[in-house]
């Protein structure tokens, strides 16, 4: 798992280096190497423009490490099976964020399969016990007993969507959804959070200019779809004053791999300026 996921940090990483020279009109040179030899606090990369200036870039991603985490487990829970079902569920929870904790996997995995056969025996088809008006009302106390228990471990809502084949066993796949006001100053605080968090690796870098590359997750879900939607901030973000450029990017999957989908710039105390194209560059599978 460890090795995965540095495998997909280093991609992230070159596909910024990459984005960064290609619209500065260079090439990027990796400074910050893994194993023996490497160098601590060193930054991810030189980017050698064609002018001869050395611009010293660091990549970093900004998240919600537990949505991260709950999205890795959401994704295994939507591989699992459950032999006790007759029809396949589709279950909706609320996405982790910095103030809640997201839905309990662990335990939506290991006793689904009885909760949901529960619900099945007692005929009950879809439950919904945040707003009760878009289900019906659950009659059998069993069959309530076993929604509200799913509710504990975080899911809110479920619906039967087909029944299993022969020799199937049932899909449980879960949704995260939330609720999210679209605050443009959102993307502000994120990046210079993330200034001041990669500040050191950049001070101490010998180079012309500074430049920091936010890769925003989408579990950041209030920077991220202010990105997706165009809705730039009026004013530039707080800044460190050796940092003279950040640039936010944000990922979606292609045919050939992750790509970048939106991808920003500023330099203070110049606006946002969006560079379009999300085809600009990709990075293999």
């Amino acid at each position: 798992m460890e090795r995965a996921r540095a495998s997909i940090t280093e991609r992230l990483e070159q596909l910024a280096a990459d984005l960064v020279a290609e619209n500065l009109g260079g090439e990027s040179v990796r400074r910050d190497l893994r194993g023996p030899g490497a160098q601590r606090r060193t930054h991810d990369f030189d980017v050698n423009l064609s002018t001869g200036r050395v611009i010293a870039l660091e990549v970093t991603t900004a998240a919600v490490e537990r949505a991260v985490e709950t999205s890795a487990a959401t994704r295994k829970l939507a591989a699992a099976r459950f032999p006790s079902l007759t029809h396949h569920w589709g279950l909706t929870a609320r996405h982790p964020s910095e103030e809640e904790r997201g839905p309990q996997i662990k335990m939506l995995a290991k006793h689904a399969d009885v909760l949901l056969h529960r619900l099945e025996v007692a005929g009950v088809s879809c439950f919904d016990t945040e707003n009760p008006g878009s289900a019906p009302a659950i009659e059998d106390p069993d069959a309530l007993a076993a929604a509200q228990t799913l509710a504990e471990f975080g899911v809110f809502a479920g619906r039967q969507f087909l029944p299993v084949g022969a020799g199937e066993s049932a899909s449980v796949p879960l949704s995260l959804v939330s609720s999210v006001i679209v605050d443009n100053e959102d993307l502000n605080g994120a990046v210079s959070r993330e200034a001041l968090a990669n500040l050191a690796k950049l001070e101490e870098a010998t180079a012309d200019g500074r430049h920091l590359f936010v890769w925003v997750d989408p579990s950041l879900s209030g920077p991220e779809l202010a990105m997706f939607t165009g809705n730039v901030p009026p004013v530039a973000p707080k800044l460190p004053a050796s940092i003279e450029t950040v640039w936010a990017g944000t990922l979606e999957n292609g045919p050939d791999g992750l790509k970048a989908q939106r991808l920003w710039r500023i330099s203070p105390p110049a606006s946002w300026e969006v560079l379009l194209g999300p085809d600009l560059l990709r990075v293999g599978p």
